[in-house]
């Protein structure tokens, strides 16, 4: 899989295990404390901030759960947030839209 990542996705991979490592630092745990509360050897954590792509995203939400990051996790793949989704829901609504003219044979209208 690493020889398949585009270089960009790649540094996006570097650049989050760089932010793994600052906010497990600031919160004062080690590596294997980390590695504790997710249930993982230390080695995955160092493969995880070192950014390496072969690790699960499992991982990465586990980490984020121990450290009370997970809220921003149901972001990633949310409506609300993903700008295509967006413009092809509003491109599939009406242009104009018009009352609808009463039945002339609907005693109720």
């Amino acid at each position: 899989m690493t020889t398949v990542l585009p270089e960009d996705l790649k540094q996006m991979m570097k650049d989050m295990g760089a932010d793994l490592s600052i906010a497990r630092r600031s919160r004062r745990f080690s590596q294997e404390d980390l590695a504790e509360k997710m249930c993982v050897s230390r080695k995955l954590v160092s493969r995880m901030e070192n950014g390496d792509p072969t690790v699960s995203f499992g991982a990465y939400a586990m980490a984020a759960w121990a450290m009370k990051l997970d809220g921003n996790l149901t972001e990633i793949f949310s409506t609300r947030k993903d700008r295509i989704f967006q413009e092809r829901a509003r491109s599939i609504l009406e242009k104009r839209v018009r009352e609808k003219k009463p039945d002339r044979d609907d005693p109720d209208a």
